[in-house]
């Protein structure tokens, strides 16, 4: 903010700032509940009316209305959670941490969203004591880290990786094919075309199974200190607050949007495809993690990087394969040949922002990890609250949460597809974080790698997929490259140890 205005805010009182946190509070209530046809987002004045109608048409006619659902959204997601930034930035611009109370239900809730730990004082050594769970030393840690990869090779250690990879397997590969399912096939000759509905359910259901598991946390807190000291929980005493509740809002939007688009690309796209293009989403990440938090990367990072992604263009331009609209009814060859192009560039489109908003997504949880006090399962609840509160928000003011459920009730075999989506996707993030926290992200990667590499072959049998022996080649590419890139880490990794 500008001095001017930080001036003004700073010489609001007590009860100004409250009455306006509580209007913030109201408005966003209000939005999450107000029918889109009441907003009116694109009044008359910014277009002529008559090439409105005209554009829906042609929109409607090549089955690419997904630009028009996708800035129904994101206004939906702005009109809910714009005030709460709004009272995020006034809080902290006035001072809440220093000036405001402590105590009561509505500073308790600003300082839950707009300060880290709440506001309070960031935990020191002492609360390390009263925890029972002293800091080690970087030494103390590697010499830990090491005794472990000295017991890795034991009956049990097997056993535990295998149980991770089988349940990664298991969890995804499950979730691929309901997905492809849900968002490509009929039921009983009515399809699903809400893919905002298939996110808010996925979040839901963790959401709902995140929270007791973090209210249960610290009873098992002695247990867990004891596994590993280089364990993610590691960071619960390392003296950092946890982040405001808003901090969690940026990577949940930008989760939302990518996965929004991830189901919305398999109307245009195969699931092979889109496998293909998630494995390529190393560069976005790369360029997300320069951008957000200025890291630098090897040659060779950036080496394998442009292999996979030449892979990944090898396959798609062997592969002319591509989705026919869900109920396109075309005829003549003209038509024919408009709706093949806009299912092209509309998958390319939904498929470069899944790209970009999944690269944000990771890029901005890690910065969480590395500058507050924040767990996996902090994490996962955090974040499935704030999209529930967007994309209920969108469902509500489109009116399409009660046409979902609609459609849920009239067809018991999407609404089994759609609780064991939920399913798969909620324990497959639990087995991810026990992966990561048990073996490292380097086995994690590996391990779903070869998932992907299961993905598209058994899309390719279920689905009957047709691919050429170059489309083949490309994902025999993709995956070199993927494995060589896992190599190069690991020996460095390896090297950096053994100069330690």
């Amino acid at each position: 903010m500008k001095k001017p205005t930080k001036s003004i805010i700073a010489s609001l009182s007590l009860g100004q700032v409250h009455t306006l946190v509580i209007l913030a509070f109201a408005a966003s209530a209000i939005a999450a509940v107000a029918p889109w046809r009441w907003l009116n987002p694109l009044p008359t004045w910014l277009i002529d009316t008559a090439l409105l109608a005209e554009l829906s048409a042609l929109a409607e006619e090549l089955k690419a209305d997904w630009p028009v659902r996708f800035l129904a959204n994101l206004i939906g997601y702005a009109s809910s959670l714009l005030p709460l930034y709004f009272v995020l930035r006034l809080v902290q611009a006035w001072g809440y941490d220093r000036r405001g109370p402590s105590r009561g239900i509505l500073p308790s809730c600003i300082r839950t969203l707009a300060l880290p730990g709440g506001g309070a004082a960031s935990p020191k050594d002492d609360e390390n004591d009263k925890l029972g769970a002293p800091r080690k030393s970087s030494k103390e840690q590697q010499q830990q880290k090491q005794k472990q990869q000295r017991q890795s090779y034991s009956l049990r250690w097997c056993l535990h990786l295998t149980a991770c990879f089988l349940g990664l397997q298991a969890a995804y590969l499950t979730w691929g094919l309901l997905q492809e399912r849900m968002t490509t096939f009929d039921y009983n000759g009515e399809r699903f075309h809400d893919s905002q509905f298939l996110v808010f359910a996925n979040r839901a259901l963790g959401g709902l199974l995140a929270l007791p598991l973090m209210l249960l946390a610290p009873l098992a807190w002695g247990a867990t200190r004891k596994s590993s000291e280089t364990k993610a929980s590691d960071r619960m005493t390392d003296g950092k607050q946890s982040p405001p509740a808003f901090e969690y809002v940026y990577s949940s939007v930008s989760n939302i949007l990518s996965s929004w688009c991830q189901y919305e690309a398999l109307v245009y796209v195969t699931f092979p495809t889109q496998v293909l293009a998630k494995a390529s989403k190393i560069i976005p990440v790369m360029l997300m993690g320069r951008l957000v938090s200025r890291k630098s990367y090897r040659v060779d990072e950036y080496l394998t990087a442009g292999l996979i992604s030449g892979g990944t263009a090898l396959f798609l331009l062997s592969s002319p394969e591509v989705a026919e609209a869900p109920t396109s009814t075309a005829t003549n060859p003209t038509s024919t040949t408009q709706q093949q192009w806009m299912n092209a560039v509309s998958g390319a489109t939904l498929l470069a922002g899944y790209l970009m908003f999944d690269a944000f997504t990771s890029s901005w949880q890690s910065k969480l990890f590395a500058s507050y006090r924040s767990g996996p399962i902090q994490m996962l609840a955090g974040s499935s609250l704030a999209s529930c509160l967007a994309t209920v928000t969108a469902q509500l003011q489109q009116g399409s949460l009660v046409s979902a459920l609609g459609f849920a009730y009239r067809q018991p075999l999407f609404a089994s597809h759609l609780g064991l989506l939920a399913l798969c996707s909620t324990l497959g993030q639990l087995v991810i974080f026990h992966t990561i926290d048990s073996f490292g992200p380097v086995t994690f990667t590996i391990i779903m790698t070869v998932r992907q590499g299961f993905a598209i072959l058994i899309s390719s049998v279920v689905y009957q997929h047709r691919l050429s022996g170059n489309a083949w080649c490309g994902v025999g590419v993709v995956f070199a490259g993927l494995f060589l890139r896992i190599y190069l880490a690991q020996r460095g990794r390896a090297v950096a140890d053994k100069r330690d």
